[in-house]
């Protein structure tokens, strides 16, 4: 399990758990849906915090994080439930 490092950054970098509106995964990709894509951070942020690239598309987002999204997106989904 990770230590909710990198899941806290990624949402911090997404605009705080209110911006995020959906969170899913694929193998290796974390999938999400923001209300104001204005307030998610440049690429480079996210990349600071472990992950390998970002894909944009208006007010959806891929952040390519890995074999371990599955994890990361589980600590995401109780960071934005807390």
């Amino acid at each position: 399990m990770i230590d909710g490092g990198q899941a806290s950054a990624f949402i911090e970098g997404l605009g705080g758990k209110d911006n995020i509106a959906l969170l899913t995964n694929c193998a290796t990709r974390l999938r999400i849906k923001v209300h104001e894509p204005e307030k998610v951070a440049e690429t480079q942020y996210f990349q600071a915090h472990g992950a390998v690239n970002m894909v944009r598309n208006g007010d959806s987002f891929q952040i390519i994080v890995g074999l371990t999204v599955p994890q990361v997106r589980e600590e995401m989904t109780q960071l934005t439930r807390a």
